[in-house]
């Protein structure tokens, strides 16, 4: 913690530490950490700084990212607010582990031997200087996030309404992917969609999960839509850094095109990773997942995470990172099958499962998932202010996904009934669209910039800095074929004996060769205005250009061409005004270009009003999101098949950007007792993209499909075509709570506890489907409950999660015979609890273990409906996991 001493040495404030233990500072949340000041009554939150901090001690709110520049409260009223923002100064490791994390330089960091470079410099690395004089000093630690307006920030004065998983869930509570990460921030679901690699789909406020922005470090993650037809988009969430990699998790619920761009239309998931490191590190942990229920597979997962620096003088630094996670095979005989006509119901509508005779197959693919990567750091010797004047990194990653597909567990449809398991691989290839393996794969290259050029808080231009970074994303979707019904469908000969058909060079079988490149060019400049002691402005005018490019050997049946590309700009400003530390008021703009349709806006304007410090705080406003349409989605040809390659989907290259519209309005506190806030907010969903037909019916055979070019459905039998259409407008308005109660000192331990609940009512307002036109959309949870008591002691600790969802919508009961007319509108509420703990042995090994869905929760409840026993419904819109045990062990070097 050499930092903090090189701060405060000029300052000769004399500071104790009187709390060490973690849980008096932590929220589930929130990473709050507080500085009291000296006379505070209350102990267990008082740290303090007595000449010199425990090495082993470190702070979790690292709230490094590319385009940070400062923290917006603290200057603007330096003379009531004694604050020292140790932004920069923190150390990577979560301050509830016992282990020490080593600090390495970073593009804003500074350690403590560039620090003494200037022993004179008194400022804190934030934008404010600290005040000093011959009495004690208090610093008040505030809780800083980055994601809100690209520049740090107080979390409750952010202008959207953002949530942060925090260093202690991210240790304490393992996650498979990213979607189970973020289970219980308020308006999140991940009910949305299981994916067919057994993933989840994360949904924001009722917005589905292809309208979530994922970053990582403020960069983009997402592939074009394009690369992930028939619902593989939420592979994405698996591409994920070790968890030990990771510093926390900011979520921004609600529409952030304004600074993000395009996908930003729900919300954005920022992931944000470890930084700071001034002496070599290793993180390694290795856990297990057995599963009662075996149609699902057991898992394994280990990570690797290692940093430190590369030169004496350490301005230039390296961090490695890797991971592998594998989820075991099911034989055959474990597979769970859900019935049919023909088939029987056993006890409380479990499955006979004696063969795959009967109806859609319960189970998850066995695959493996690998990341490695690596960044290189380099500062320059020379600060301005507290920062280096300029930091750079260069950033590799490497991601793939391996899925065994031999049993159709990743087709589109999984139906025991709709293919042979002994067909020959060719055969499976020409008849399904798939292979029998199935495989995902990413690179990402970031090459980044970050410059501070002026520091002095005495003038009118206080702080002016950029952030200038390059993106190259390559992204493969192997495993996917030109099915033979697209093939006849295009002009093809029949062949009902081999399958064999051919135009334009594609044969069926032939691999659809997905690929997607895309070229990142994002440049901002920030200045802060130091005005008067009462009024102070923070401005951020930026650009962006992308070459997004996409190839599917499907597109070559109609053009001649599977590549397709285009070119994206856009320009945006910002700026916050703040007047006497009360009322912040941000408005800003982004305007957008599209070289396929043309270009549109999105503004925001937020207002935050600070009424009492620490106890509440007032914020709303309006903010924007836009949804470009996926690249293929443009083109007038087949462009996806549904069904198994049965039912051809067209594009559309009238289509227009989706959009929404955020009204919301939020009240916090965050205190040294507590945190909460509740906030209400209203959406409208506007040219939403919709599928125009279906699966079954829809447009005929033989029909024209009403788009440019009149091409003619050529579907498989009993199946018809659909295209691409901005046919939709929906509502989404709801109210999100949330509380945290501070850890209390409780005989040996300390307690704490933490509450979310969210009411989200959603209602499709226009549809090409008038029977859909008033009904609420899929898969969204109109209640959602999520509570978690934690116990912690010295070194070990436990926890009780509940989580409670009800209100799933089944479908429409006013329709005639279908399962919502005869089981009810609503899918069955599902309650789920948890168990688990952690024992630290000591600095270097930590033990975890859990039991999830600990009283067995059954996802398997069938009921017959219809004349004859004609059709099975399951109680529940998925069939989730059992209960299953975990254990891992991380050792820290």
């Amino acid at each position: 913690m050499a930092n903090i001493e090189s701060n405060l040495r000029d300052s000769k404030d004399s500071i104790t530490l009187a709390s060490l233990d973690s849980k008096n500072i932590e929220s589930s949340h929130v990473d709050s950490i507080k500085l009291a000041s000296a006379d505070t009554k209350s102990n267990d939150r008082i740290l303090s700084l007595n000449g010199k901090i425990d090495s082993t001690i470190t702070l979790a709110n690292n709230i490094e990212s590319n385009s940070q520049t400062h923290t917006h409260r603290p200057i603007y009223n330096t003379e009531s607010n004694k604050i020292l923002t140790l932004a920069d100064n923190e150390t990577s490791q979560n301050i509830e582990s016992s282990t020490q994390t080593p600090q390495s330089p970073s593009q804003d960091s500074n350690t403590g031997q560039n620090i003494s470079q200037d022993s004179n410099n008194t400022q804190s690395n934030a934008q404010n200087s600290t005040q000093t004089t011959d009495a004690k000093k208090s610093y008040k630690l505030e809780s800083v996030v980055v994601s809100a307006s690209g520049n740090e920030q107080e979390y409750t004065l952010a202008p959207a309404s953002i949530s942060v998983v925090s260093p202690k869930e991210i240790q304490t509570r393992p996650f498979r992917d990213l979607a189970e990460a973020l289970q219980n921030v308020p308006g999140v679901s991940i009910d949305d969609n299981v994916t067919k690699t057994g993933g989840y789909g994360i949904s924001i406020r009722g917005m589905g999960s292809s309208y979530t922005l994922i970053l990582i470090d403020g960069k983009r993650v997402n592939a074009d839509s394009s690369l992930f037809p028939n619902g593989f988009g939420d592979s994405q969430t698996s591409f994920m850094p070790p968890l030990s990699a990771i510093e926390r998790i900011e979520v921004i619920r609600g529409p952030a095109s304004t600074l993000y761009g395009s996908d930003a239309i729900g919300g954005v998931v920022n992931i944000i990773t470890k930084k700071n490191f001034s002496k070599w590190g290793v993180s390694a942990s290795y856990d297990y997942t057995f599963q009662e229920k075996r149609p699902f597979g057991n898992t394994q997962r280990f990570q690797f995470f290692s940093a430190g620096p590369l030169n004496s003088a350490k301005n230039m630094g390296l961090m490695l990172r890797g991971s592998v996670y594998t989820r075991d095979g099911v034989t055959t005989a474990d597979l769970a099958v859900s019935p049919t006509n023909t088939g029987a119901l056993g006890s409380n509508g479990t499955i006979q499962n004696s063969s795959l005779t009967a109806g859609a197959i319960v189970g998850s693919a066995p695959g493996r998932v690998y990341n490695v990567g690596g960044r290189f750091l380099w500062n320059s010797q020379s600060y301005t202010g507290s920062k280096p004047t300029h930091s750079a990194y260069l950033d590799l990653d490497y991601s793939q996904q391996n899925y065994d597909n031999s049993l159709g567990l990743v087709m589109s449809n999984r139906n025991a009934n709709s293919f042979n398991i002994t067909w020959s691989d060719e055969m499976f290839k020409r008849r399904s669209g798939y292979e029998k393996k199935y495989n995902i794969y990413r690179g990402n290259v970031v090459l980044s910039h970050t410059g501070h050029y002026i520091d002095n808080v005495d003038s009118i231009l206080a702080k002016l800095s950029s952030d200038t970074s390059l993106i190259y994303n390559v992204m493969n979707n192997d495993g996917r074929t030109v099915a033979y019904t697209a093939v006849t469908g295009a002009g093809g000969t029949a062949d009902t004996t081999n399958y064999i058909s051919s135009v334009n060079g594609v044969t069926s079988g032939d691999s659809r060769e997905l690929f997607s490149n895309d070229i990142i060019l994002d440049s901002k400049a920030n200045a802060f205005l130091n005005i008067a002691k009462w009024f102070n402005i923070n401005a951020t005018l930026g650009g962006r250009y992308w070459f997004n490019s996409f190839n599917d050997k499907l597109l070559q049946l109609s053009t001649n061409s599977s590549f397709k590309y285009q070119h994206i700009g856009a320009l945006y400003g910002e700026a916050e005004f703040g007047f006497l530390d009360r009322i912040f008021l941000t408005a800003g703009i982004r305007g957008n270009f599209n070289s396929l349709f043309g270009a549109n806006i999105s503004p925001r304007f937020y207002i935050s009003y600070n009424a009492i410090d620490s106890w509440l705080t007032i914020k709303g406003g309006i903010s924007t999101g836009y949804k470009s349409p996926a690249l293929n989605n443009l083109i007038p040809e087949i462009v996806s098949l549904s069904g198994s390659g049965q039912a051809p989907t067209y594009g559309n290259p009238n289509l227009v950007p989706e959009s929404s519209i955020n009204y919301e309005l939020s009240f916090l506190s965050d205190n040294e007792w507590f945190s909460a806030s509740i906030t209400g907010f209203f959406i409208q969903f506007n040219n939403k993209i919709t599928q125009v037909g279906g699966l079954a019916g829809g447009i005929t055979n033989g029909s024209v499909v009403p788009i440019p070019g009149s091409p003619t459905c050529n579907a498989g039998p009993n199946y018809g075509c659909s295209y691409y259409d901005n046919a939709g407008k929906a509502i989404s308005y709801g109210i999100e709570i949330f509380a945290s109660m501070k850890p209390l000192s409780l005989w040996l331990g300390y307690l704490s506890a933490n509450a979310a609940y969210t009411w989200n009512y959603t209602e499709i307002t226009q549809d090409n489907t008038a029977s859909d036109v008033g009904t609420p959309f899929n898969d969204v949870p109109l209640h959602s409950f999520n509570t978690s008591i934690n116990y912690d002691f010295k070194n070990y600790g436990f926890y009780l999660r509940e989580e409670i969802k009800a209100g799933i919508w089944r479908g429409n009961p006013s329709v005639a015979n279908s399962a919502a007319a005869a089981l009810g509108e609503y899918y069955k509420p599902y309650f789920l609890t948890h168990l688990g703990g952690y024992y630290s042995f000591n600095e270097k090994f930590r033990l975890n273990a859990a039991i999830y869905n600990l009283f067995d929760f059954n996802f398997i409840q069938y009921t017959a409906y219809g004349t004859n026993n004609a059709s099975y419904e399951n109680a529940f819109n998925y069939v989730r996991e059992g209960r299953r045990y975990y254990i891992g062990i991380t050792m820290d070097f």
